[in-house]
């Protein structure tokens, strides 16, 4: 992806923000689990760049489907989500059980 957007101001926001809701669809959507898969969807304008991941669905709890090792393993869930707000313009979640697209907006400064 950085190869696409190199010349964004915005780059290393964009690859930080794909990767949080990447993550989001690997903890807390079938997407995690063995065979399970996700897509990354990029819509690329001169001062706005949208990143979509779509997942496979499942349970939603909030909470990582993966258990924590302990307070240490536990301090690196839970922020993923108030990265991507601090960072896009806009951003949402959609969708149920069976696949959610999140997304996020980051417009050039």
């Amino acid at each position: 992806m950085t190869a696409l957007i190199g010349g964004f101001a915005q780059a290393s926001d964009v690859v930080l923000a794909c990767s949080e809701l990447a993550a989001n669809a690997i903890m807390h959507s079938k997407s995690g689990l063995p065979g399970g898969v996700f897509t990354v969807r990029a819509c690329i304008a001169s001062d706005l760049i949208r990143i979509e991941i779509i997942d496979q669905g499942g349970q939603w709890t909030g909470r990582p489907r993966h258990h924590c090792n302990g307070a240490d393993d536990a301090s690196q869930y839970g922020r993923g989500l108030t990265i991507v707000a601090a960072i896009a313009s806009s951003w949402g979640i959609a969708g149920d059980h069976e696949g959610r697209t999140a997304w996020c907006e980051i417009k050039a400064e």
